[in-house]
């Protein structure tokens, strides 16, 4: 698999992806370790959670790789996509009409999905989304992709982003990777001219932003401009 452009860009954002040894050259080996294991496995998506930064990978020439954030806006339009209600199966013990039910809205080449939390110590630091071509691409080997990807198997689930709205995420993530940094910079400058210990720095710049109304990263520029119009 190949990253999309957007992950690509977040990644030599964060320095991460240059060079042989950077992250980006290891998260394109650890999706092509999972593609050999399940070749019907066309995407991955890795979602962080401290951050909210997602990063996906495609498989060339499928459909998943034509996948356009515009794509999304086009679906959801009144009466098609994800907007659009449907009927539930009469039937409630009936497997095979849930899952006709679960796809009707499923992105071009989406047709089953696992996702996989990753786990340390208790705590989710996030969380690996597999997309497969086919109904049953992933079924029996939760435990075998969760080893290779490192992530807690107990607590896979199917299915639950049939619509590929990861992709959706990690167009965002530039933006969120260069509204970090904004922050960051921003909670330099106010601790070194209130005299504080970062941390409080950032605790403060949160619940400013908050009783504020606005974001952080909002708050953050304001006081970046201040402090270059001082």
């Amino acid at each position: 698999m190949k990253p999309v452009p957007e992950t690509v860009e977040a990644l030599r954002a964060l320095h991460l992806g240059d060079g042989e040894r950077g992250d980006l050259a290891d998260l394109e080996r650890l999706s092509c370790r999972v593609e050999a294991l399940v070749p019907t496995c066309t995407g991955m998506s890795i979602a962080q959670s401290p951050t909210g930064i997602t990063l996906t990978f495609v498989t060339p020439g499928t459909p998943l790789q034509r996948t356009d954030p515009l794509d999304f806006l086009i679906r959801s339009r009144d009466g098609e996509g994800a907007t659009r209600l449907r009927a539930v199966p009469d039937d409630p013990t009936d497997e095979e009409a849930w899952r006709l039910h679960a796809t009707a809205d499923a992105s071009a080449g989406v047709r089953s999905t696992l996702s996989l939390p990753l786990v340390e110590e208790g705590e989710v630091l996030g969380s690996v989304t597999l997309y497969g071509e086919h109904p049953d691409t992933f079924a029996g080997r939760e435990e075998e992709l969760a080893a290779v990807v490192g992530a807690w198997a107990p607590g896979a689930t199917s299915n639950d982003d049939l619509w590929f709205s990861s992709r959706l995420r990690a167009a965002a993530a530039p933006t969120i990777v260069a509204e970090q940094e904004t922050i960051d910079v921003a909670v330099g400058v106010a601790a070194a001219r209130l005299n504080l210990r970062l941390t409080e720095a950032r605790r403060r710049l949160r619940e400013a932003s908050s009783r504020a109304g606005i974001s952080e990263p909002t708050l953050a520029r304001m006081l970046l401009n201040g402090q270059r119009g001082s």
